[in-house]
């Protein structure tokens, strides 16, 4: 079964309480090993191209891919606009789509990628392992579920991000000491699960990952509840015009 269609099968009622209840929610085994097989193919092909170092690609750069295609599956697009209202309280916007990204952590400059605690700008994230190392820093998925609520004004999201996601709080989030006193819940990735969260409301990072070690996750993201801000909106179209530059150079 192809992975879209396996997603037109999931209980949303149960996904939806397990994300208020834990912070997440896993669907399991929703991808065939000969899919993860080209899923894996195709993180490695990215990362070689870019000498073995961090790569990140974004929508231009992930169309017709797998990883393209399921996000513009119509199954995929349903579970994620189903579990934004129940997170929300209201239904998305009917422009919104879903965003798909891959991200591969490997070589000196993935290390840096590690341990950059944030809020995601839109409200249902759907992380998708492909490469998880098996032995040593595997890059645990690492969260501190629903630490806020979703905000009615677009301004108050803003500083909140702003106030976790400046350079030193970054520092004091990511250091031995602050994760010692307050310890976030901690994940192991299991390729062909779906794990999905509310980004916009959880605070999330990943542990450190070996750096001679693939670690390859594909991400979907939908739904920002302040979409209707003519602020936000630019700023979206600015970062996806850096996402855009960014996979072009890998």
């Amino acid at each position: 079964m192809p992975i879209a269609e396996s997603l037109g099968h999931i209980d949303v009622r149960s996904l939806a309480d397990s994300l208020q209840r834990t912070g997440f929610g896993m669907v399991p085994d929703v991808v065939r090993q000969d899919e993860m097989l080209t899923l894996r193919t195709f993180a490695r092909d990215a990362v070689a191209s870019n000498r073995d170092e961090y790569a990140y690609l974004t929508q231009n750069a992930l169309a017709g891919t797998p990883i393209g295609d399921l996000a513009r599956s119509r199954e995929l697009t349903d579970l994620l606009s189903s579990l934004y209202e129940e997170a929300v309280g209201n239904p998305p916007s009917p422009q919104e789509v879903v965003h798909p990204a891959l991200r591969c952590l490997i070589g000196r400059t993935g290390i840096g990628q590690s341990l950059r605690f944030h809020f995601d700008s839109y409200a249902i994230t759907a992380l998708l392992p492909i490469a998880i190392p098996a032995t040593g820093d595997r890059g645990d998925f690492l969260y501190y579920p629903n630490r806020r609520p979703v905000r009615r004004r677009a301004l108050v999201n803003l500083t909140d991000k702003a106030i976790y996601q400046n350079p030193a709080a970054l520092r004091l989030i990511a250091s031995q000491r602050f994760r010692t006193a307050r310890p976030p819940r901690r994940l192991h990735l299991t390729p062909g699960n779906l794990y999905v969260f509310c980004g916009y409301r959880t605070l999330h990072g990943n542990d450190r990952c070996d750096p001679d070690q693939l670690r390859a996750t594909a991400l979907f993201h939908f739904g920002d509840p302040h979409l209707r801000n003519p602020l936000v909106r630019l700023m979206h179209r600015r970062v996806q015009r850096r996402a855009a530059i960014e996979s072009a150079s890998t």
